[in-house]
């Protein structure tokens, strides 16, 4: 086996410092983004792919090397002292896991930009989101290729390239093509790339679209001086199995293009606890912990971390104890959440994330101050929620609806009887998620609720009804 150099906790705060430089650029893009979008005029927002996809691609190659420093000591266990292949691997475990952290903080920004290209084609999202998660960029020349791509072609006049290896929500496809003149979604691609000679390769577009699209070149060439050359002829590898596995990823992005058309369409307004997170927003500025009740239920926290650089934050990150020790007064807060006289009494306790849940606004469009947003980003401020869903329980109960179950409220089995009809609501945890995580209010949870069971009324026996809940707190 070709020797390797181990890694070393240098090389994991160097990578994820350098990573952290191109993250803050791209929250900045962002927040530029965001304040010019009255004015149209978006100076910087072409920097920001590039800047992002190499720094992803840069933790998910390191990302590789620790897996195969792993698979090395595995693969010579035998030859080992049990004692420090017990602590290397346990190093090493520590390492993957936050240049993993580390990758979730930059495709939160990825979502955040994908996000907001995709609001006219939002019906494409749970198709999208149903797919396996891909949750690293590939290696070698198909890498490479993206990478190029990314830097070298940043709009084909029209068309706005996504790439969605920056983000967690995109997984059919390589690139969403945005007709920048509607802001609607016009084509998927899967890209493929060839090394024609040294260090020359071909690009093949393989483009699903609803409809044929102008302005598109079917191939490009590039070279690592950044020359761009005339298209090439298109290259097929031969590669046993390459034409089935395209056949099959270009059938799957046609799914995710085909048109849906809901039955019904149930709107909710100021359903959401924003007031409630901007007051902790301010109260997190001058205290830290910081409290914020939101409903009879749900308590919002902000804990301030310590003042470190994010790759320390991650490498060691504070335990249940160092919570313990800062959160003291919280049992206090958390008794005005319980109803002494009921059985459905339970603490969730959940913490608000960068990444993109199915259907949910991503964190950084949230209408609460930048900079607090900000610190939730890069780790700077712990923000999270216990909820008790004891007053949503007794609630549903009070309109007629059945649940069974005991403890972990996530199982709980939920139904409504009406005549020799019996509607099961499934899936249930989803919507506990839309208070603990999205910040729904419960009221607006159960409504919704008992519109869809009202639709199941009027449909027919044994009739399955599919609901995509987009929730819009931009």
């Amino acid at each position: 086996m070709p020797s390797m150099q181990p890694i070393s906790r240098w090389d994991i705060c160097n990578q994820i410092d350098k990573a952290e430089q191109a993250y803050r650029l791209c929250w900045d893009i962002l927040a530029e983004f965001k304040a010019s979008m009255e004015t149209g005029k978006h100076l910087r927002l072409m920097d920001f792919q590039p800047a992002l996809a190499q720094a992803i691609h840069d933790l998910d190659r390191t990302f590789d090397a620790i897996r195969r420093e792993e698979r090395s000591l595995v693969e010579t266990k035998g030859a080992r002292n049990h004692s420090q292949f017990t602590a290397r691997m346990a190093e090493l475990g520590g390492f993957r896991e936050a240049i993993d952290k580390a990758i979730r903080i930059g495709k939160g920004l990825g979502d955040a930009f994908a996000w907001i290209f995709y609001l006219g084609s939002l019906e494409m999202l749970p198709e999208q989101i149903s797919k396996p998660a891909v949750s690293h960029t590939p290696p070698g020349v198909g890498g490479q290729g993206e990478l190029a791509f990314v830097r070298f072609f940043p709009r084909f006049k029209h068309y706005l390239p996504i790439y969605h290896g920056i983000t967690s929500f995109l997984r059919s496809g390589d690139f969403s093509l945005v007709d920048v003149r509607t802001l609607k979604v016009a084509a998927l691609v899967e890209l493929k790339t060839a090394q024609i000679a040294g260090a020359k390769h071909t690009f093949t577009l393989n483009i699903v679209g609803q409809n044929k699209l102008d302005d598109l070149s079917d191939g490009f060439t590039f070279t690592p001086d950044d020359e761009i050359t005339d298209v090439t002829p298109i290259i097929k590898p031969d590669i046993p199995g390459f034409n089935d596995r395209l056949k099959r990823q270009i059938g799957t992005m046609g799914s995710v293009l085909k048109e849906r058309a809901a039955d019904k369409n149930i709107e909710q307004h100021d359903a959401y606890h924003t007031q409630e997170l901007r007051e902790l927003a301010k109260e997190s500025a001058v205290a830290s912990p910081a409290y914020k009740q939101a409903g009879p239920g749900l308590l919002l926290i902000a804990l301030k971390m310590p003042e470190l650089k994010l790759s320390e934050r991650l490498l060691d990150p504070s335990a249940p104890s160092d919570f313990a020790s800062k959160l003291t007064d919280l049992p206090k807060k958390t008794i005005a959440l319980f109803n002494a006289t009921s059985k459905f009494n339970s603490l969730i306790i959940s913490q608000l994330h960068v990444s993109l849940p199915a259907g949910a606004t991503p964190l950084f469009w949230w209408p609460c101050d930048q900079s607090f947003l900000q610190k939730i980003f890069f780790h700077e401020l712990w923000v999270g929620t216990v909820f008790n869903p004891v007053h949503f329980a007794e609630k549903l109960t009070s309109r007629g609806f059945t649940i069974k179950g005991e403890g972990n409220p996530n199982r709980w089995s939920v139904y409504k009887t009406t005549g020799n009809m019996k509607a099961t609501i499934e899936g249930f945890h989803y919507f506990l998620a839309s208070i603990q995580y999205h910040l729904m209010r419960e009221d607006n949870v159960i409504d919704m609720i008992e519109k869809v069971e009202s639709a199941a009324k009027k449909a027919r026996p044994n009739t399955r009804i599919a609901l995509n809940i987009t929730h819009r707190l931009a």
